[in-house]
């Protein structure tokens, strides 16, 4: 069980307590899949966001049967919406642009043939030749030094050789996800693949430029680099402690903590499955604290992310009843019975509850929960006092 000891208020000091208990659930993600639904067409990026995070949760609710016809039937014909919507967006050049520059950028280009592969993946109509087209526009703007121009998505930063470095691996592993009919070859690409096995060993690596170049390097497979040394490098990816006072750029800015948790989740998963497994709570609470608010994230990309990670690692495994018990200094002040068909709901009643302590004296607050998954505890003790408020 949770125990915690609250120590006794000082001398002309006001205190309250508060306590909040929840189960793992999924509807945080599901949440975000369906603001970001809700929101209008506002070009190919921001399209791609929605189909990243809707296939997802598709895929999730399927496999766990609970998408029935008409729910799935609307979220089929919305992605149909989408589908088209990107593919008539698609320049000449075979790129996509964004909203202040409607020419053709290589991030927004990968980034929108990622959601395209998602598609194709659940069958809607995503024709052979878009996919190569994009995939000759990237090519065709790879630079003499293996590294795509990003100064049109990441302005006063686009010269910046980390920064370049950053967004090339992004579009390195979307370019490996290609069917492998599709995938790119010739001298470019095989510039490109070395840029990244240099990558993993800069001096002080960028969590997210790492993260896709492992990922796609892994994809690529063969002896290009070592298992074992994927499996080192995925087994540092990552450090959620670092990722809460790092962003990668401008272009990401606080999403990009997200992304690098997802992007770097998803290759612990295939690199290293024994790290994800140790990993996975420690990364749910992580994704869901960088919510910031109600299933919203930070940006459409990063809220997509997230999405895409939390069904991943299945923040609701299958429940067992139990009674949530909260008790102080031995006596039970609440007790809350959870149901196997609905914990969540049933753990709402202890989502925000202030506990009555008697005055003077120290107490010990104790969460017990005999059922599953592992419930999670917030004590809040906050304090008024002459001089300063202060929260702990």
């Amino acid at each position: 069980p949770f125990r915690h000891t609250v120590a006794a208020p000082a001398a002309g000091e006001y205190r309250v307590v508060r306590l909040g208990v929840s189960l793992p659930t999924v509807i945080p993600a599901l949440q975000g899949m369906l603001d970001l639904l809700e929101e209008a067409y506002f070009g190919p990026d921001p399209a791609a966001s929605r189909v990243l995070a809707t296939t997802a949760a598709m895929r999730w609710l399927q496999s766990h049967g609970q998408l029935d016809e008409a729910p799935r039937e609307r979220l089929r014909a919305t992605l149909a919406e989408l589908t088209v919507a990107i593919l008539m967006a698609q320049n000449d050049d075979g790129g996509w642009g964004w909203f202040w520059d409607p020419g053709s950028v290589p991030p927004v280009t990968a980034f929108v043939l990622q959601g395209l592969l998602e598609l194709r993946d659940l069958d809607f109509p995503v024709p052979d030749q878009a996919l190569t087209r994009a995939r000759d526009s990237l090519l065709a703007a790879l630079g003499p030094d293996h590294l795509f121009d990003v100064s049109g998505i990441a302005v006063w930063e686009g010269a910046d050789a980390r920064v370049r470095l950053a967004h090339t691996a992004e579009i390195f592993d979307v370019l490996t996800r290609l069917p492998s009919g599709l995938q790119p070859s010739g001298e470019r690409w095989d510039g490109l693949v070395g840029v990244m096995i240099e990558a993993l060993d800069s001096p002080a690596p960028d969590l997210l430029t790492v993260a896709h170049a492992l990922g796609g390097l892994h994809r690529l497979g063969g002896d290009r680099v070592p298992q074992e040394r994927l499996r080192q490098l995925a087994g540092n990816l990552l450090r959620l402690d670092e990722l809460t006072h790092w962003e990668p750029g401008w272009f990401h800015a606080y999403g990009g903590r997200i992304e690098a948790a997802a992007v770097g989740l998803e290759v612990l998963s295939k690199v290293a499955p024994d790290a994800y497994e140790s990993l996975r709570r420690a990364a749910v609470a992580f994704l869901l604290s960088m919510d910031e608010a109600w299933g919203e994230w930070h940006n459409s990309r990063s809220a997509a992310f997230a999405v895409r990670a939390l069904l991943a690692l299945d923040p609701a495994p299958d429940a067992a009843a139990g009674a949530l018990i909260v008790s102080v200094d031995g006596r039970e002040v609440r007790r809350v019975e959870v149901s196997p068909n609905d914990s969540f709901a049933d753990a709402l009643a202890l989502r925000s509850l202030e506990l009555e302590l008697a005055a003077g004296g120290s107490h010990e607050v104790t969460v017990s929960f005999e059922g599953r998954p592992a419930a999670q505890v917030r004590l809040e003790i906050e304090r008024w006092t002459g001089t300063a408020t202060q929260a702990s």
